[in-house]
């Protein structure tokens, strides 16, 4: 069968290839899924951003007096993790009651939290558990992105 491409046509060998590097295959350690939330890394070695110190220590202060802020009118949650990368940051937030969890998401998902702020709020992973002394324990992993 014919080749139905016009003869001055590029094949796909002569076209130009994408700009971007390869990154080659790692192999990483990975936390076990089983791994509560509160106690994973809020960052592991298969993130690929690395810490830009200045603009992470200025941002983490930020988001530490914003959270702070809001904390004050919802005591029955935590920040107990905040970290932040390059243009990436996390927070972990906790509590024993999911009602003061779900209010505190509210509250970061809103003007007075990080609309406007940051470019993307998500929350990744939320979890309900029952700890070993019976106690409820519930915990949501928040992302901030930013435009920088």
């Amino acid at each position: 069968m014919a080749d139905a491409r016009p003869a001055d046509s590029p094949t796909p060998a002569d076209q130009p290839r994408s700009r971007l590097p390869s990154v080659p295959a790692r192999d990483v350690e990975q936390p076990p899924e089983d791994l509560p939330l509160a106690e994973r890394p809020l960052f592991t070695e298969a993130d690929a951003e690395a810490r830009d110190p200045a603009w992470a220590t200025a941002t983490e202060a930020s988001i530490r007096e914003r959270v702070d802020g809001l904390l004050a009118e919802e005591p029955g949650a935590s920040v107990p993790q905040l970290e932040c990368r390059e243009t990436v940051c996390r927070l972990l937030v906790t509590s024993s009651d999911e009602g003061a969890l779900r209010r505190f998401a509210a509250e970061l998902n809103s003007e007075r939290g990080f609309v406007g702020s940051a470019d993307m709020l998500a929350f990744e992973n939320v979890e309900h558990s029952i700890g070993p002394d019976g106690v409820e324990r519930h915990a949501a992993r928040v992302m901030l992105v930013y435009r920088r």
